[in-house]
């Protein structure tokens, strides 16, 4: 369900989601940033460097982990119906093995990588999750 940046600052309260300095208060609340939410998860897009590309991040309630696999697919999907992009992209931290496994089993594939930031740049497609 799409929500508005007020709604999502929720899923950013936890210390544990405020990575690379993602916190609650600097959530944008504006046209180029949309949120879409379960119970336990957000997934706040934005759009990228590349026409008709998006990146995604994600919020997530501590009591969640283990339990996203289908929220996070929903949401993708849903967003992917609603924006029809060329493609959903994800930087995420090398050592985020949470996040690195729930992206792994929604079909997010490996494009790249940045070594001198440890980063792991994913991509989404629908196809890619069936």
């Amino acid at each position: 369900m799409r929500i508005s940046a007020a709604d999502a600052r929720q899923y950013w309260a936890d210390p544990t989601q405020q990575l690379m300095g993602t916190t609650p208060d600097i959530l944008p609340e504006n046209d180029a940033f949309v949120y879409y939410a379960s119970v336990d998860l957000c997934l706040m897009f934005h759009t990228a460097f590349w026409d008709g590309f998006w990146m995604v991040h994600a919020g997530v309630k501590p009591e969640g982990w283990g339990a996203l696999d289908g929220q996070g697919l929903g949401l993708l999907r849903e967003f992917w119906t609603d924006i029809e992009p060329r493609g959903i992209v994800a930087w995420i931290e090398r050592k985020n093995r949470l996040m690195n496994a729930f992206a792994r089993r929604a079909g997010f594939r490996d494009i790249g990588a940045s070594e001198h930031h440890g980063l792991i740049i994913k991509e989404w497609r629908p196809e890619w999750a069936e």
